[in-house]
């Protein structure tokens, strides 16, 4: 009985001393630093494009009126644009001109910009920058040209232009991201890297160096005038 009085008490005793558990018996884990976000951790500015090897390769005059020149000149010295648009999107159509191979080719292009969510912008700037060329067989080719031919003279496109129709319904635009520059432009983070500032009256200058050919001034250069926003 003594013996068995004494293994009660010892019992009793131990039950009162808690159970050590997982967290008492190891050291705790430090929690993980938490993940920066495109929210929080905003990327500094890009470095704006260096135009004078591209005009040098290109034997760009002192003063360009028109073409790839025009629009390097354009870029260096053009205003800030924010790439956003209060509606949320917005279109530019206008020129352009792609140089390949010392050969150049005019054409038509539009470009689209549309606000994302600030957690969908990696860092810069809420918005999704495309940019098309005009498919050469639109059928409403004489309609573009006639509203760049106006818009280039500072003056509106008629009434039922259907070429502004089919800019205002164009939906499907290859889209890149999109980031500040040091000179308050935007970098546009598509395949061959390309730069956009704004104008004076609200055109958009566009340059697109193509990677590898920069120093034979290949790329794709776009004067664009605001069609909605």
């Amino acid at each position: 009985m003594r013996h068995l009085a004494l293994a009660l008490v010892l019992v009793a005793c131990s039950s009162k001393d808690p159970a050590p558990s997982a967290s008492s018996s190891s050291k705790p884990a430090s929690a993980p630093p938490p993940t920066a976000t495109s929210a929080s951790e905003p990327r500094p500015p890009a470095d704006h494009l260096d135009v004078e090897p591209i005009k040098k390769a290109l034997k760009c005059p002192a003063e360009s009126k028109s073409g790839p020149c025009k629009i390097l000149d354009a870029v260096a010295t053009c205003g800030p644009w924010e790439g956003t648009s209060p509606g949320g999107e917005a279109k530019w159509l206008g020129h352009s001109w792609d140089v390949k191979d010392g050969k150049q080719k005019d054409g038509y292009a539009v470009l689209r910009s549309r606000t994302v969510p600030l957690d969908q912008a990696s860092g810069g700037i809420p918005a999704r920058i495309g940019f098309d060329q005009v498919p050469e067989d639109l059928p409403s080719m004489l309609g573009i040209q006639k509203a760049v031919s106006a818009f280039e003279r500072h003056d509106v496109a008629q009434k039922g232009n259907a070429g502004l129709a089919w800019v205002k319904d164009k939906k499907d635009f290859s889209e890149a991201p999109a980031f500040a520059t040091t000179k308050k432009g935007v970098l546009v983070q598509s395949d061959d890297f390309a730069y956009v500032c704004q104008g004076k009256s609200q055109e958009l200058f566009y340059a697109r160096p193509r990677a590898g050919g920069a120093a034979k001034g290949d790329g794709v250069y776009a004067e664009l005038w605001p069609v909605s926003w």
